[in-house]
């Protein structure tokens, strides 16, 4: 047939709206995952931070019930806020690196997943 057109440089657009449309669907597919998996991996460091902060609290706790006069109890209240400040802070720390990784993975996710052109 004259009027068929053999391309094989790939520059046929329905070919390019096929792959276009599978990159999608295979995006969209991918990044719920992703989003469970972040989610997943954020509420275990959670977890285990807040499980640390309440045995933290039950010896405080035990710490105080032991405590002589005022000055002790002081001295075991300004302890643990000193630590628990240095616990929020890497905490929070790996949270946010937890947040940068996924994103930048989706981000990868998302533009790999689309054809160049």
């Amino acid at each position: 047939m004259p009027n068929v057109r053999d391309d094989h440089a790939g520059n046929d657009p329905a070919d390019k709206m096929t792959k276009s449309v599978q990159a999608g669907l295979a995006t969209a597919l991918n990044l719920p995952r992703k989003a469970v998996e972040a989610n997943f991996e954020a509420a275990s460091v959670l977890l285990g931070f807040i499980s640390r902060r309440m045995k933290a609290q039950a010896e405080f706790f035990g710490g105080l019930s032991r405590c002589r006069d005022f000055t002790s109890a002081v001295e075991i209240h300004r302890g643990v806020w000193g630590h628990v400040s240095d616990e929020v802070s890497k905490e929070t720390s790996r949270i946010s690196d937890i947040a940068k990784t996924n994103g930048t993975e989706a981000a990868k996710l998302i533009a790999g997943n689309y054809p160049k052109g």
